[in-house]
């Protein structure tokens, strides 16, 4: 899978490939980049009706869900996606919706 470049939030996220449900996205802020590690496990993905999604199109519309909501220094450095889910009540869906949508936010 490697490494690839999205459009999130009118901005160049890079979105690399770790393992599988296991990302490492690079999201520029100011002159440097915050680095957040975005996991989850196939249990979840199920749940989410994520399962099958292309994986690295999910990881550009949580991160332009979440960087809608937050800005990216207020982000945790380590995200779950079971964790994202309970915070916010219409995530999946909001999701979902964006990729449906024909982008990634």
């Amino acid at each position: 899978m490697g490494t690839e470049l999205v459009e999130v939030a009118a901005q160049q996220v890079q979105v690399e490939w770790l393992a599988e449900h296991d990302f490492l996205v690079s999201v520029p802020s100011g002159e440097d980049d915050v680095l957040i590690r975005l996991r989850s496990d196939a249990g979840t993905m199920s749940r989410l009706e994520f399962g099958d999604l292309d994986e690295q199109r999910l990881v550009g519309a949580i991160m332009a869900y979440l960087l809608a909501r937050q800005d990216v220094d207020d982000l945790p450095q380590d995200l779950d996606l079971e964790e994202i889910a309970a915070a916010y009540e219409d995530f999946a869906e909001s999701v979902r919706a964006a990729l449906d949508a024909g982008g990634a936010g």
